[in-house]
C-alpha cells in the first residue's frame, strides 16, 4: 500500500511538471512528454503512442485498439476505455476502468472509490 501511495504521488509530481500541451517530433501519431487533461476527454487514436504519463481530472479517457501510453494513466474522477496498451501502472481515484479485450497493462491496477470491468481478452501482467 505505501509502495502505490509513493507511486502515485511520483506520477502527480513527475506529470505536473510537464508542459500542459504535447509536441509532436517529426511523427504526426506521437505525442511527447505525457498528458494533463482537466474535465476533458482524451482521445489516443488508433496507432498513436503517448510518451509519458497521462493524467486525467474529471475526464474521459477513450485508448483505441493499438495505441500506447508508455508511462502510467492515473484518474481522478473520470472514466477509461481501453483497447490500447499501458506500458506502467494504471490507478483509479473514483473513476471507472473498462479494460476491453486487447487492452493490456503492463504494469500495477488500483482503484480507490472506482471499478475495473475486464473483458476475459484484457490482460493486467502487474498487481491488481
Amino acid at each position: 500500500m505505501k509502495r502505490l501511495w509513493v507511486v502515485l504521488c511520483l506520477v502527480l509530481v513527475a506529470t505536473l511538471a510537464l508542459p500542459l500541451s504535447a509536441a509532436a517530433a517529426g511523427s504526426h501519431d506521437v505525442l511527447l512528454d505525457g498528458r494533463v487533461v482537466f474535465g476533458g476527454s482524451f482521445t489516443l487514436a488508433a496507432g498513436e503512442t503517448l510518451d509519458g504519463d497521462l493524467l486525467v481530472f474529471g475526464g474521459n479517457v477513450t485508448l483505441e485498439e493499438t495505441s500506447i501510453v508508455t508511462g502510467s494513466v492515473f484518474l481522478l474522477g473520470g472514466n477509461l476505455n481501453s483497447a490500447g496498451t499501458i506500458f506502467e501502472d494504471l490507478a483509479l481515484v473514483g473513476g471507472n476502468a473498462n479494460l476491453q479485450a486487447g487492452a493490456v497493462v503492463k504494469g500495477d491496477v488500483s482503484a480507490f472509490g472506482g471499478n475495473v470491468n475486464r473483458d476475459p481478452g484484457a490482460r493486467i501482467e502487474g498487481q491488481v
